[in-house]
């Protein structure tokens, strides 16, 4: 049922989210867009993989990253409360270090459930039968 006013509440705030993500389904059909969004994750996956490459061999700690852009935190354009409260909620640098661990880590339980995700997996060391 389309409405054309809305009080504040559940309602307009359902309607609301859900033109957010039909637009956001629409933008990623569109190849322009597809193109970016591509783009943007394999920097995001080269930029984490180089960060974790550098913490194994120095042990500094990784700079975080933005998802959807390749500058440092510090160094973001201006941003609304309302896209600042929804990244901050997905792009907490521990949680995103703790889930690429948990999906990437190289162990028989974990293989098992995400071995669709790796080109090639490397067992080392002797295997406990």
């Amino acid at each position: 049922v389309e409405h054309r006013l809305f009080d504040k509440g559940p309602m307009f705030r359902e309607w609301l989210l859900t033109k957010i993500v039909n637009g956001e389904r629409a933008s990623y059909s569109a190849p322009k867009f597809a193109r970016m969004q591509e783009r943007t994750r394999s920097q995001m996956l080269e930029d984490i993989v180089a960060n974790l490459a550098n913490h194994a061999e120095t042990g500094q700690i990784p700079k975080p990253y933005r998802r959807g852009s390749w500058r440092p935190i510090g160094h973001m354009r201006p941003s609304s409360p309302l896209l600042d409260s929804v990244r901050d909620r997905f792009e907490d640098y521990d949680q995103l270090a703790k889930d690429f661990t948990r999906v990437f880590l190289n162990h028989e339980a974990n293989i098992a459930v995400n071995g669709s995700l790796f080109d090639v997996i490397f067992l080392v060391g002797q295997s406990k039968q």
